[in-house]
C-alpha cells in the first residue's frame, strides 16, 4: 500500500443522525457552542441555525450576515464567537449569539478563516484578497496586513 493512504479513522463509518432545518440552504460552517449542548451552523443565506446537541432537533434560525457565511471561531476563553462572510464582513458575537461588533475588511472579498491568538488578545483573518490580517481584539482594529 502506498504512503498516501488515509487511515480509516479519517472516514465516517457510522452516521448517528440526519436532520434538516426548515430552510434547506447549504451549510457553509459549523461549531459546537461552549459546553457542547448546542450545535451552531451558518448557511449560504447568512443565517445561523441553532440545534439541540443531544437529540439534534431544530431550535432557532436567525439572520446573522447579509451574505453567505464562510467560517466561525470561538475565543479560547469561550466568551466570544467570530464569524465571517463572503462580502468581507467579520462579526463578534456573545455566547448567547447576540451581536457585539461588525467590521468590514479584505476589500469586500470572502474571508475563509479566522483564528484567535492563545491569549485571545488578537485574531487573524485570511481571504480571497490574498492577505492575512492581524486584528486587535479589544480595539476592534486592524494592526497589520501580511501580503
Amino acid at each position: 500500500v502506498g504512503g498516501d493512504v488515509v487511515p480509516s479513522v479519517a472516514f465516517l463509518t457510522y452516521c448517528a443522525h440526519v436532520t434538516r432545518a426548515k430552510n434547506s440552504n447549504p451549510v457553509m460552517c459549523l461549531s459546537w457552542t461552549p459546553g457542547g449542548r448546542r450545535l451552531l451552523t451558518g448557511n449560504q443565506e447568512g443565517e445561523f441555525t441553532l440545534w439541540d446537541g443531544v437529540n439534534f432537533s431544530f431550535e432557532l434560525i436567525m439572520s446573522a450576515h447579509d451574505q453567505s457565511f464562510r467560517c466561525m471561531a470561538w475565543s479560547h476563553n469561550q466568551n466570544y464567537l467570530l464569524t465571517s462572510d463572503s462580502g468581507g464582513n467579520i462579526k463578534y458575537w456573545s455566547p448567547s449569539i447576540a451581536p457585539v461588533q461588525s467590521l468590514d475588511s479584505h476589500a469586500g472579498q470572502p474571508i475563509h478563516a479566522l483564528s484567535f491568538s492563545p491569549q485571545d488578545t488578537k485574531f487573524v483573518s485570511c481571504g480571497d484578497d490574498a492577505t492575512v490580517r492581524v486584528w486587535d481584539w479589544a480595539g476592534h482594529r486592524e494592526e497589520r496586513v501580511l501580503e
